[in-house]
């Protein structure tokens, strides 16, 4: 159907560096070039570069053990800017475990004005698509910084 893209994941079965953005861009620049072999269409691919996920050691998608996670996703979110710029980027940041650590071990429930943070961060870095658990405080927090993005507004 027309809104039904593909998402591509950062993770991989096998166990890789995914510390910086460049590393993160390479995974999944290798995965997109796998399932064009398969016959996808790269107009449809959303890329996600997997804030969050793939932390379980016994996961086979888990790509470092007894990594600084926290530091990894900050990272990304901090260089999203060098993420694939031909295809639409999706960050799920919200509630996310590196918000609570930088918050002080704070629980997913205490978590809303991190996010907001982290999602508007997403946005200057240019990320297209904002997956959230805070719908309506998230858009209007994006509203605004894609405003002054933008410098301007639809006022």
């Amino acid at each position: 159907s027309r809104y039904s893209p593909d998402i591509v994941l950062c993770a991989h079965s096998n166990k890789k560096n995914t510390g910086t953005i460049q590393d993160t861009a390479e995974i999944i620049n290798y995965t997109i070039r796998r399932i064009e072999k398969y016959g996808a269409d790269k107009s449809r691919m959303v890329i996600d570069p997997c804030i969050g996920f793939f932390r379980d050691s016994s996961s086979p998608w888990c790509t470092r053990i007894n990594y600084n996670w926290a530091q990894r996703d900050i990272s990304i979110i901090r260089d999203l800017s060098y993420m694939a710029e031909d295809m639409p980027v999706l960050v799920s940041a919200s509630n996310k475990s590196f918000i609570g650590q930088i918050l002080g071990d704070r629980s997913t429930d205490d978590r809303l004005y991190g996010s907001i943070a982290a999602e508007v961060m997403s946005v200057v870095g240019g990320v297209d698509v904002i997956r959230t658990h805070n719908v309506h405080h998230s858009l209007d927090a994006v509203r605004v910084a894609s405003a002054i993005i933008r410098r301007s507004c639809d006022c």
